[in-house]
């Protein structure tokens, strides 16, 4: 009997034992703080920020530890699934707007025009390689599709889709002055926040001013909700009063919308109404997502910037540990403003 009560303690220690990346498998971060002139009270407030975004996620005991030099922190997260989605969300600084998309369709004497410019410029067109993908889209007249296909929908504001890999060349071909004139002015190409089948999508948005672009300090509430699909839920925004017309402006009339988490396209939906009232809804999320919407109201943006050196995932079902296999996150993003979304079973607003 003695032995039995021993064992039953031993037990009971053991299942009452916080759990831990090394007992338990997890997340190893780490992180360089970008900002060589940042603050201490900027460095707490981002520690304080995440430990308050994964408590409101519910990924409890997170072990946040800063280097003595104040240059470096590591993250412990004990039993983290979605690595991916904390490595390009919730560590990311949090930034949230909505404006105001542009259909493709507008776009196409622009792109004929901007390929014929390609195609007269050596230098450029001797960048873009032939061994493309896209074999049905590497003809020699349209240089851009080899490595950019362009949309099969008129109506989204998605220009095209490139892979990971292709996202900087694309960047700087849109960005070169001898390229930019035969795009419209007064619009901005913002990359996807998430890869869909292994690519980046590339859409095209109107640059915000004061009055149309809606973002988290303009939101008087939200609130999540369950969503029509048993595994979906919905994030409800609804707007200070005073900013009821900047959404109005926002969502007009059949126009696309583009959703911005940290500049990159987090949703695009297409618009089918004008919202007048400053309430919207945005769609179609998983718990996550919810939660992390609701979690950068409650808690805003870092004050600073945080770099991802590395991420270490722990799987006890395999031998070591395994470096996360991460998707290239498209690069120049701050050249382009891109975004993501227009496939089925995809967040709307």
């Amino acid at each position: 009997m003695k032995k039995y009560f021993t064992f039953l303690l031993v037990a009971l220690l053991y299942a009452c034992q916080p759990k831990t990346v090394e007992n338990d498998g997890g997340l190893i971060v780490e992180m360089s703080i970008a900002d060589n002139n940042a603050t201490e009270e900027e460095i707490n407030h981002a520690i304080e920020t995440i430990k308050d975004r994964m408590d409101y996620m519910e990924c409890k005991d997170p072990v946040i530890t800063l280097s003595a030099d104040k240059k470096r922190i590591q993250l412990r997260l004990p039993l983290i699934v979605d690595s991916a989605f904390y490595r390009d969300c919730v560590l990311g600084k949090g930034t949230f707007s909505i404006i105001q998309g542009f259909r493709n369709i507008y776009l196409g004497d622009n792109i004929e025009n901007l390929n014929r410019a390609i195609l007269k410029n050596p230098e450029i067109n001797a960048q873009i390689p032939f061994d493309t993908i896209y074999p049905h889209q590497s003809d020699s007249l349209n240089p851009l599709f080899r490595i950019l296909s362009p949309s099969w929908s008129n109506l989204s504001s998605i220009m095209g889709y490139a892979l990971p890999k292709d996202t900087a060349l694309v960047g700087s071909i849109l960005k070169n002055e001898k390229i930019r004139k035969f795009l419209p002015e007064g619009y901005s190409f913002r990359w996807s926040k998430d890869l869909i089948e292994n690519h980046c999508y590339l859409h095209v948005a109107r640059k915000p001013h004061k009055d149309n672009i809606v973002t988290f300090d303009m939101l008087a509430d939200v609130e999540k909700h369950k969503g029509t699909s048993s595994d979906k839920y919905d994030v409800q925004l609804t707007l200070k009063s005073e900013y009821n017309k900047n959404l109005a402006n926002v969502t007009e009339l059949g126009l696309p919308i583009v959703i911005l988490i940290d500049n990159k396209v987090f949703s695009a939906p297409q618009g089918t109404t004008t919202i007048p009232d400053g309430k919207a809804t945005i769609g179609n999320l998983s718990l996550d997502e919810a939660n992390y919407l609701v979690a950068l109201f409650k808690y805003g943006s870092l004050k600073l910037d945080l770099k991802i050196e590395k991420m270490t995932v722990i799987d006890l079902s395999k031998p070591a540990e395994q470096p996360i296999k991460s998707n290239e996150p498209a690069t120049d993003s701050s050249v382009l403003f891109v975004d993501p979304e227009q496939l089925p079973d995809k967040k709307n607003l």
